[in-house]
């Protein structure tokens, strides 16, 4: 039986997921930039753009014109 392949943007979800929850971030707290989680994954900015919107689409984070991403849930709630 064979799996689905995910998804970069899936791939990118799961480990900005992992990161919140690894990093104790609390609600409100700022997330690294789109060009940094980019280099630290390897990816494209578009591609870590397209995996925070649905986390924001989630209500995982808060995505602010001007500001950043900030984390609005709990991290025990995302797990």
């Amino acid at each position: 039986m064979t799996y689905p392949r995910k998804t970069r943007s899936e791939e990118i979800i799961e480990r900005i997921r992992k990161l919140i929850v690894e990093q104790d971030l609390l609600p409100g707290s700022m997330l690294p930039s789109i060009e940094e989680l980019a280099d630290e994954f390897n990816v494209s900015r578009t591609t870590v753009r397209e995996a925070l919107i649905y986390l924001a689409s989630m209500g995982i984070v808060d995505i602010r014109q001007g500001v950043g991403t900030l984390n609005s849930s709990a991290s025990s709630s995302i797990d």
